[in-house]
């Protein structure tokens, strides 16, 4: 059976107070596949790309807009009336966030 795939990853990224930027990456292509296992496969093998290109953009993005070594500001509730802010590099983000 021919199939069309279409994935995509949005991201919007806090880069200072009242200021964000959304990098987008998206994947498409058409596909013959025989079964559900190969449509599965397929459907990895598109996710991974996507993922891998997604990172790349994401670099090279905050590199080219000098963003790459700001950090991102995560508001934390407490119990009291003082907010924790937590300052995160954007790898411990990454790790996070995902």
């Amino acid at each position: 059976m021919d199939i069309e795939i279409r994935k995509s990853i949005s991201r919007k990224i806090n880069t200072g107070q009242y200021e964000n930027i959304v990098i987008t990456c998206e994947l498409q292509g058409n596909a013959s596949v025989e079964n559900d296992m190969d449509l599965q496969k397929l459907q990895r093998e598109i996710t991974d790309k996507l993922i891998k290109d997604y990172k790349l953009t994401e670099m090279s993005v905050l590199e080219e807009l000098d963003l790459s070594e700001k950090k991102a500001f995560m508001e934390s509730p407490s119990q009291n009336e003082n907010n924790v802010k937590l300052a995160l590099t954007p790898e411990q983000e990454s790790e996070l966030f995902g």
